[in-house]
């Protein structure tokens, strides 16, 4: 085989391989009476409407908040702490949601 083909075909395999990779998700289970505060160091954009501005603590049920597609005009840090003490840092932004008290971490 020439180098061409080789090479088409190892692209095609690691594109495929690539798409068939597993998301890694970590789950956190609450503990009674746990509150999530922290990723947005601030509440909103510059000029948000007031109904729109979300305010910490996180809510039991939160859609999914992604730090790597949302930043907020670059106000955003990988970091969760809860008022139990426990946290969640990343050196890299993560997506993050909540479901029924649970903290999921994408």
């Amino acid at each position: 085989m020439n180098i061409k083909k080789i090479t088409v075909i190892l692209l095609v395999t690691l594109s495929l391989s690539n798409s068939f990779a597993q998301k890694f998700v970590s789950t956190i289970n609450a503990l009674p009476s746990e509150k999530w505060y922290g990723a947005y160091t601030a509440k909103a954009f510059c000029n948000t409407p007031l109904k729109d501005i979300t305010f910490q603590p996180y809510l039991p049920t939160e859609k999914i908040k992604d730090l790597t597609k949302d930043n907020r005009g670059n106000q955003v840090v990988p970091l969760l702490i809860s008022n139990m003490g426990r946290y969640v840092w990343s050196d890299d932004p993560f997506a993050f949601e909540f479901k029924d008290g649970n903290l999921f971490v994408y």
